[in-house]
Protein backbone atom coordinates (compact mmCIF):
# COMPACT_ATOMS: atom_id res chain seq x y z
CA UNK A 1 0.00 0.00 0.00
CA UNK A 2 1.17 3.72 -0.47
CA UNK A 3 1.94 5.58 2.19
CA UNK A 4 -0.96 8.24 1.09
CA UNK A 5 -3.51 5.36 0.92
CA UNK A 6 -2.15 4.25 4.67
CA UNK A 7 -2.70 8.06 5.45
CA UNK A 8 -6.08 8.39 4.38
CA UNK A 9 -7.04 5.11 5.84
CA UNK A 10 -5.77 6.77 9.00
CA UNK A 11 -7.56 10.10 9.11
CA UNK A 12 -10.85 8.33 8.07
CA UNK A 13 -10.38 5.76 11.21
CA UNK A 14 -10.31 2.97 9.31
CA UNK A 15 -6.36 1.96 10.18
CA UNK A 16 -5.13 2.61 13.53
CA UNK A 17 -1.17 3.48 14.01
CA UNK A 18 0.27 0.83 16.83
CA UNK A 19 3.66 -0.71 17.42
CA UNK A 20 4.42 -3.60 15.39
CA UNK A 21 3.37 -6.53 17.21
CA UNK A 22 5.44 -9.81 15.42
CA UNK A 23 3.56 -11.86 18.05
CA UNK A 24 0.22 -11.06 16.99
CA UNK A 25 1.29 -11.08 13.74
CA UNK A 26 2.67 -14.62 14.37
CA UNK A 27 -0.55 -15.82 16.27
CA UNK A 28 -2.59 -14.66 13.17
CA UNK A 29 -0.59 -16.65 10.22
CA UNK A 30 -0.28 -19.88 12.73
CA UNK A 31 -4.90 -19.66 12.55
CA UNK A 32 -4.08 -18.96 9.21
CA UNK A 33 -1.91 -22.24 8.42
CA UNK A 34 -3.87 -24.36 10.38
CA UNK A 35 -7.62 -23.50 9.06
CA UNK A 36 -6.50 -23.37 5.75
CA UNK A 37 -4.76 -27.04 6.38
CA UNK A 38 -8.21 -28.34 7.52
CA UNK A 39 -10.17 -26.72 4.97
CA UNK A 40 -7.65 -28.25 2.04
CA UNK A 41 -9.02 -31.59 3.24
CA UNK A 42 -12.90 -31.36 3.50
CA UNK A 43 -14.30 -32.86 -0.02
CA UNK A 44 -15.47 -30.07 -2.32
CA UNK A 45 -19.10 -30.29 -3.11
CA UNK A 46 -22.19 -27.88 -3.31
CA UNK A 47 -22.64 -28.67 0.46
CA UNK A 48 -19.22 -27.77 1.34
CA UNK A 49 -18.08 -25.15 -1.05
CA UNK A 50 -19.98 -22.22 0.80
CA UNK A 51 -17.44 -22.95 4.46
CA UNK A 52 -14.21 -23.89 2.21
CA UNK A 53 -14.52 -20.16 0.39
CA UNK A 54 -15.42 -18.28 3.68
CA UNK A 55 -12.96 -19.60 5.42
CA UNK A 56 -9.81 -19.59 2.85
CA UNK A 57 -11.09 -16.00 2.45
CA UNK A 58 -10.68 -15.51 6.20
CA UNK A 59 -7.30 -17.15 5.90
CA UNK A 60 -6.12 -14.50 2.96
CA UNK A 61 -7.38 -11.66 5.41
CA UNK A 62 -5.55 -13.04 8.49
CA UNK A 63 -2.55 -12.77 5.94
CA UNK A 64 -3.51 -8.93 5.39
CA UNK A 65 -4.05 -8.15 9.15
CA UNK A 66 -0.81 -9.96 10.02
CA UNK A 67 1.45 -7.96 7.32
CA UNK A 68 -0.72 -4.77 8.61
CA UNK A 69 0.40 -5.52 12.25
CA UNK A 70 4.37 -5.71 10.85
CA UNK A 71 4.29 -2.45 9.67
CA UNK A 72 2.66 -1.25 13.02
CA UNK A 73 -1.07 -0.26 11.85
CA UNK A 74 -4.28 -2.17 13.56
CA UNK A 75 -7.34 -2.42 10.98
CA UNK A 76 -10.41 -2.00 11.65
CA UNK A 77 -12.02 -3.45 8.57
CA UNK A 78 -11.18 -6.25 5.81
CA UNK A 79 -10.35 -4.11 2.95
CA UNK A 80 -6.90 -2.66 4.43
CA UNK A 81 -6.08 -6.63 5.26
CA UNK A 82 -6.80 -7.28 0.97
CA UNK A 83 -4.98 -4.33 0.07
CA UNK A 84 -1.74 -5.00 2.11
CA UNK A 85 -1.49 -8.10 0.52
CA UNK A 86 -1.97 -6.54 -3.49
CA UNK A 87 1.66 -4.92 -3.23
CA UNK A 88 3.22 -8.87 -2.45
CA UNK A 89 5.94 -10.13 -4.64
CA UNK A 90 4.05 -13.49 -5.46
CA UNK A 91 5.25 -15.34 -8.27
CA UNK A 92 1.69 -14.73 -10.39
CA UNK A 93 0.75 -11.15 -9.45
CA UNK A 94 -1.51 -11.22 -11.71
CA UNK A 95 -3.55 -13.43 -9.43
CA UNK A 96 -3.70 -10.76 -6.77
CA UNK A 97 -6.14 -8.67 -8.79
CA UNK A 98 -8.50 -11.46 -7.17
CA UNK A 99 -8.55 -10.30 -3.77
CA UNK A 100 -10.47 -8.03 -3.49
CA UNK A 101 -13.56 -9.75 -5.98
CA UNK A 102 -13.04 -12.40 -3.09
CA UNK A 103 -13.84 -10.12 -0.43
CA UNK A 104 -17.33 -8.84 -2.30
CA UNK A 105 -17.98 -12.65 -2.70
CA UNK A 106 -17.27 -13.36 0.94
CA UNK A 107 -19.81 -10.19 2.09
CA UNK A 108 -22.43 -11.43 -0.54
CA UNK A 109 -22.24 -14.76 1.09
CA UNK A 110 -21.83 -13.63 4.48
CA UNK A 111 -24.58 -10.90 4.26
CA UNK A 112 -27.12 -11.74 1.66
CA UNK A 113 -26.60 -15.47 2.11
CA UNK A 114 -25.99 -16.04 -1.57
CA UNK A 115 -24.06 -19.13 -1.80
CA UNK A 116 -20.71 -19.63 -3.66
CA UNK A 117 -20.30 -21.66 -6.28
CA UNK A 118 -17.92 -25.29 -6.17
CA UNK A 119 -16.31 -23.31 -9.45
CA UNK A 120 -15.74 -20.09 -6.96
CA UNK A 121 -14.46 -22.29 -4.30
CA UNK A 122 -12.36 -24.30 -6.51
CA UNK A 123 -10.59 -20.76 -7.10
CA UNK A 124 -9.73 -19.63 -3.78
CA UNK A 125 -8.36 -22.87 -3.26
CA UNK A 126 -6.18 -22.28 -6.17
CA UNK A 127 -5.76 -19.25 -5.57
CA UNK A 128 -4.32 -20.19 -1.70
CA UNK A 129 -2.11 -23.03 -3.01
CA UNK A 130 -0.65 -21.03 -5.61
CA UNK A 131 -0.16 -17.40 -3.74
CA UNK A 132 -1.52 -17.89 -0.04
CA UNK A 133 1.06 -20.18 0.57
CA UNK A 134 3.90 -18.27 -0.49
CA UNK A 135 2.58 -15.26 1.23
CA UNK A 136 1.97 -16.99 4.31
CA UNK A 137 5.68 -18.26 4.46
CA UNK A 138 7.11 -14.90 3.76
CA UNK A 139 5.37 -13.59 6.33
CA UNK A 140 6.18 -15.72 8.75
CA UNK A 141 10.05 -14.93 7.92
CA UNK A 142 9.18 -11.74 8.77
CA UNK A 143 7.06 -12.08 11.76
CA UNK A 144 10.21 -14.28 13.34
CA UNK A 145 12.43 -10.84 13.60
Amino acid sequence: MRQDEIDDMVEDGVLVKRNRDAARARTLLESSDEVSRVMLKIVLDEHSANPIFRELYECIRQLGEAKLWLSGLETKTHEPCMRALMDEDVKDRLKLKQLDRFRQIRNSSHYRGIRVSVATANEIIYFWQTCGVEILERLKKRAAV
